[in-house]
């Protein structure tokens, strides 16, 4: 069933006043709106995504003693430990800060946990490890937040830590971490609170080198700040862009070998390639276990074994596909069997062996799916681990605390968090969660719409506004692609299909010729025909096929004229 369309609030007058302080279409103006940039101060840097307006590093309260520390390091020939998360976050952020140390003779320890042995955070044993091995400085990268307890340990060893994370501090804060830089820490004075952990990392090789410097490294930054669906403004935005043109022409020998291994062949990288295609290959690696074979891809400068790790990706992520589809069949047997979405307004499922490196992708789909918050968990003997996924408009981390009591423990964001419990606690947690929630999610709360920013006429998606359109990429979170409404046009062919669930036909209206591709086949597109009169709603691309230009449209919804 189609969700409603709702079409979004147009004021005229506004958008022909922006429109001419820009120098720019009304489309555009209106799309710049929708955003919420009325000054055209801030609409005109929202476009140019200038690397000038990237923040200064010391603006974190801790950057200063973080950068003397690591210099003191480097300087008494101090070992210093880069203890990095296994997502592509923590991945790319260890990549980054150890490609800068090791520029500025670092002596170096990676630590990498294993996702199925060990889990997420630090842990006892590779400290112990560390001390051994004489390690004086520890850097932990997409996490140690909430760490307190081993930091202190850490300490107790005489070994200092330098915190760069980006997650919700929950509990006691790391007091004892000689420098913590997270721009979601309570007190923490930097103005953007957005950048993920390799965002963090850059803040510090920019610090610890120059901007210009570390702006070799924009293609990491902008690799982990998409995979980890962080929001694309402010600074997240600039980092991104300027990113993507930097992965066109990375020297990365890792990274090149990826993205021949992933069949890219694209002119001009797009934040897709990153989210849908680099990134879960990265990812692959630590959902199905070390993250230390990625960490070996970004790092090593040999083309044979680059390719040859690029390949072990590639295949370890068609492995994690096929759990991901058995996990996801399952959970929505679970769901249908058992859910009463009339109370229910978090999903929480589990099973047997769910294997934890897809648990939080089902999650997502469990979310699209139902539409409402979901929370996945594995089980190994008495004990389960698992991942949840929220909307956008609902804090489930806020509810985690609420209702902690129940869980070994828990940490992540408003929208994605990952837990740990015992077998006895599923349903009481199941049932607290739920009571806990509909005080502050009504079932209205979960009605979604098809939101859209403007109806046109499709002879208004000439090439020269398409083309100004792609000022506002990147698109990410709190910056989606454009969604445009066109009503009664003909349809002009038959559909045929495309992949598995989708079609493909061409429509017609004031005289324009659009190419429209559904790629996950409504109801309402099943029994299209030619000659058919169809409201479309869809997101415009310029597709370039054999040297020859066409308006592609990626419908969102359709529906019969009435």
């Amino acid at each position: 069933m189609s969700a409603p369309w709702r079409v979004k609030t147009q004021d005229a007058q506004m958008r022909a006043a922006l429109a001419g302080r820009l120098k720019v279409s009304q489309i555009l103006a209106q799309l710049l709106l929708n955003r919420g940039m009325e000054d055209a101060g801030l609409a005109r840097d929202f476009l140019l995504a200038d690397r000038k307006a990237l923040l200064d590093p010391f603006l974190f309260r801790d950057m200063g003693a973080a950068v003397g520390r690591i210099r003191q390091a480097i300087a008494g020939n101090e070992k210093i430990m880069l203890y990095g998360d296994y997502d592509v976050d923590g991945i790319t952020g260890t990549v980054l800060l150890h490609s800068i140390l090791e520029r500025l003779k670092a002596s170096l320890m990676i630590y990498i946990p294993h996702r199925i042995r060990e889990g997420y955070g630090l842990h006892d044993e590779p400290i112990r490890l560390a001390k051994e091995q004489g390690v004086g400085l520890m850097i932990t990268i997409d996490c140690g937040t909430s760490e307190s307890k081993r930091i202190r340990e850490a300490r107790r060893m005489g070994m200092d830590t330098i915190i760069v994370d980006h997650h919700e501090a929950k509990g006691e804060l790391p007091d004892e971490a000689l420098a913590f830089l997270n721009p979601k820490a309570p007190h923490e004075t930097y103005p953007f609170r957005h950048l993920t952990s390799v965002g963090v990392a850059f803040k510090l090789a920019c610090a610890l080198v120059d901007a210009q410097s570390a702006a070799a490294y924009l293609d990491l930054v902008a690799l982990g700040t998409v995979a980890d669906v962080a929001p694309l403004v402010g600074e997240n935005r600039v980092l991104v862009r300027q990113g993507l043109e930097a992965i066109a022409k990375t020297s990365n020998r890792g990274l090149r070998s990826l993205i021949q291994a992933a069949s890219i062949r694209a002119r001009r990288f797009t934040t897709d390639h990153l989210g849908f295609m680099l990134g879960p290959r990265i990812n692959a690696s630590g959902r199905m276990g070390s993250g230390m074979r990625a960490f070996r891809l970004l790092t090593t400068g040999d083309a044979h074994e680059a390719d040859h790790l690029a390949r072990e990706l590639n295949e370890e992520n068609l492995s994690r596909q096929k759990l991901e589809r058995q996990v996801n069949q399952e959970a929505v047997e679970r769901v249908e069997g058992r859910c009463d979405f009339s109370s229910e307004r978090v999903l929480v499922v589990w099973g047997e062996g769910w294997h934890l490196g897809v648990v939080g992708i089902v999650a997502s789909k469990l979310v699209e799916r139902y539409q409402r918050p979901a929370l996945v968990i594995g089980m190994e003997g008495e004990r389960g681990r698992g991942s949840g996924r929220s909307i956008p408009q609902f804090d489930l981390l806020g509810s985690l605390d609420r209702c902690g009591s129940h869980l070994v423990r828990y940490g992540g964001h408003a929208q994605a968090v990952g837990l740990e419990i015992s077998r006895d606690e599923l349903v009481p947690f199941r049932e607290a969660i739920n009571r806990e929630v509909r005080t502050r999610l009504s079932a209205e709360g979960l009605s979604f719409f098809t939101d859209i920013d403007m109806e046109i006429k499709l002879d208004a998606l000439t090439k020269q506004t398409l083309n100004e359109l792609e000022q506002l990429a990147p698109y990410g979170l709190n910056n989606p692609r454009p969604q445009f409404l066109s009503s009664e046009l003909t349809v002009l062919s038959d559909p045929v299909p495309v992949g598995r669930e989708g079609i493909r036909f061409w429509v017609e209206g004031e005289g324009a010729v659009g190419e429209g591709l559904v790629f996950k086949c409504q109801d309402s597109a099943r029994g299209l025909k030619r000659g058919a009169r169809v409201d479309l709603v869809y997101t415009p691309e310029l597709d370039v096929w054999d040297g020859k230009e066409k308006l592609k449209l990626v419908v969102k919804d359709l529906k019969p004229c009435e």
